[in-house]
C-alpha cells in the first residue's frame, strides 16, 4: 500500500494559516453528439490551485437515464486513489494532488436513446478543503437515419418484363438535422433498372441509378422529416426476387438498419392481340393457298 504524501507549511510568527481552496472540477465528453450505442469518453478533470497539496480527494457521478458504461469501460485515472465504474456510478476516493497540479478520471460511455442527456456530478472534496463545486455537461444521443423500401406492385406480380416503381424512403426521427446522409442499393439477380430509369429524388444531395446500383449521398435531412428516391425497375426472371439495401449512414447518427422488399413474377409465353391473330390467320391462308396452287400446277 502506498503511503499518502505529507505536506508541511511553515508560518511566520503570529500569522494565520492560508485558506485551503477545494479542488476545481470540470466535466466533458469527447464529442457533443453521439451515435446511439457508439462508445465515447467522459472525462472529469480535477485541479488544485493551492500552494500546498490535497489528499483524500473524492468525487461521484451518477449517469443519467439513457446513458451507461461501455463494455469494456476503459476506466482510468491519473489522480491516484481508487476509481470505480459500476451500477451507473463513476467515483474516485482517496486521490491526491500536488500544489498547482491537475489530474483526470476517464471512462467510456454509450448513449442508448436519442435526445439530450445532461450529466451532473456530486461535489468534489478533499481532506484539507471540504466540499467544492459540482460539474455538468450534456451529450446528445443521435439515432441513425431510418430506411424503408417498397415496390409499386403487389408481392405477387404476374406481368414480368413490365416496369414498376421502387421507392426508398429515408427518415430522421431526431430533434436535430442529420448531415452526410447516404445509402446504396444494388439490385439483385432477376431485377434490372428500366431504360430510362425515371430517377426521382426529393432528398437533395447526389443521386444516381446506373449499372444496377441506386445510390444517394451528401444529403442534409432536417429534424423529424423524410424524403424519397424512386426508380423504375423490372423483373427479368420468373420466381421470387428479394432486394436488400445497404445500411443508411449519417455523420451524426452513424449507420442504421438495411431495408428489404420481395416481389414475385412469371415470365409468360408472348401472346398476340386480336388483330395479331387475324393477321397471322391471313398469312397462313395466303401461304396455304399458294401451296395448293403449286400442287395443282404440278
Amino acid at each position: 500500500m502506498t503511503a499518502s504524501p505529507s505536506f508541511t507549511v511553515t508560518l511566520a510568527p503570529g500569522s494565520a494559516p492560508p485558506a485551503i481552496s477545494a479542488p476545481s472540477l470540470t466535466k466533458s465528453f469527447s464529442s457533443a453528439t453521439t451515435p446511439l450505442n457508439s462508445p465515447k469518453t467522459l472525462t472529469l478533470t480535477i485541479g488544485n490551485a493551492n500552494t500546498s497539496g490535497l489528499t483524500g480527494i473524492s468525487v461521484s457521478d451518477t449517469l443519467p437515464s439513457g446513458m451507461s458504461f461501455a463494455s469494456p469501460n476503459g476506466l482510468a485515472t491519473t489522480c491516484g486513489g481508487t476509481p470505480t465504474a459500476s451500477g451507473g456510478v463513476l467515483s474516485l476516493t482517496g486521490g491526491s494532488l500536488a500544489a498547482g497540479a491537475t489530474c483526470t478520471l476517464q471512462v467510456n460511455i454509450v448513449v442508448t436513446s436519442a435526445g439530450v442527456k445532461t450529466n451532473t456530478t456530486l461535489a468534489v472534496s478533499s481532506n484539507e478543503s471540504g466540499a467544492g463545486d459540482v460539474a455538468s455537461a450534456s451529450n446528445t444521443g443521435v439515432a441513425a437515419p431510418g430506411l424503408t423500401k417498397t415496390f409499386s406492385v403487389s408481392a405477387t406480380y404476374a406481368s414480368s418484363n413490365s416496369p414498376f416503381t421502387m421507392t426508398l424512403t429515408l427518415s430522421n426521427s431526431n430533434a436535430i438535422s442529420l448531415t452526410g446522409v447516404g445509402v446504396s442499393d444494388t439490385l439483385p439477380s432477376g431485377m434490372s433498372l428500366s431504360s430510362p430509369s425515371n430517377l426521382q429524388n426529393t432528398c437533395g444531395g447526389s443521386a444516381s441509378a446506373s449499372g444496377g446500383v441506386v445510390s444517394l449521398s451528401g444529403v442534409t435531412l432536417a429534424a423529424s422529416s423524410s424524403c424519397t428516391v424512386r426508380v423504375s425497375v423490372y423483373l427479368t426472371t420468373s420466381g421470387s426476387v428479394t432486394n436488400i439495401t445497404g445500411a443508411p449512414t449519417s455523420t451524426e447518427g452513424g449507420s442504421g438498419s438495411t431495408a428489404q422488399a420481395t416481389v414475385s413474377g412469371t415470365i409468360g409465353t408472348p401472346t398476340l392481340s386480336g388483330w395479331g391473330m387475324l393477321f397471322l390467320a391471313g398469312v397462313l391462308v395466303l401461304v396455304g393457298g399458294r401451296q395448293i396452287r403449286g400442287i395443282q400446277e404440278v
